[in-house]
């Protein structure tokens, strides 16, 4: 029996599955540009977006197909759409968000040059992948 996956915040859920994906190699982020090759770049697995020095430039797409192939193949079901995916992963403050365009639309993708080509990416510090979110401690 397939288990949907909503128990916990959807956000949360995207980006267990994205570290776990990173880990272990199965999806990988390529160089962007000239900068050094961060450790989430290693691997064999299928590439899912870039990095820099700061950021990751995911492929939005390739990252929502990844992320719902990882729950499936672990017998659950991420149960959101891509676009609900990306919305709750930006009210989580996980992606960048850019500026409204000039018609007032909020968008969540960036244009961004990535191996010599304009392309359409989510925006994500590089430290939201690197461990998973940890809460503040509290003041004794």
């Amino acid at each position: 029996q397939t288990e949907i996956v909503q128990d916990e915040n959807p956000a949360k859920q995207y980006m267990d599955a994205l570290r776990a994906l990173l880990g272990t190699g199965r999806v990988r982020l390529a160089p962007k540009g000239s900068y050094p090759v961060p450790t989430l770049t290693v691997g064999t697995g299928e590439l899912i977006g870039w990095a820099d020095g700061l950021n990751a430039y995911l492929v939005p797409e390739i990252a929502y197909l990844s992320v719902s192939k990882f729950y499936r193949e672990s017998g659950g079901n991420f149960g959101i759409s891509k676009r609900m995916a990306h919305e709750q992963l930006s009210k989580e403050g996980y992606i960048v968000i850019p500026k409204k365009e000039k018609n007032g639309v909020q968008r969540r993708e960036h244009s961004v040059h990535c191996d010599g080509t304009l392309r359409r990416v989510l925006i994500m510090p590089l430290g939201k992948l690197a461990a998973e979110d940890v809460p503040p401690q509290q003041q004794a």
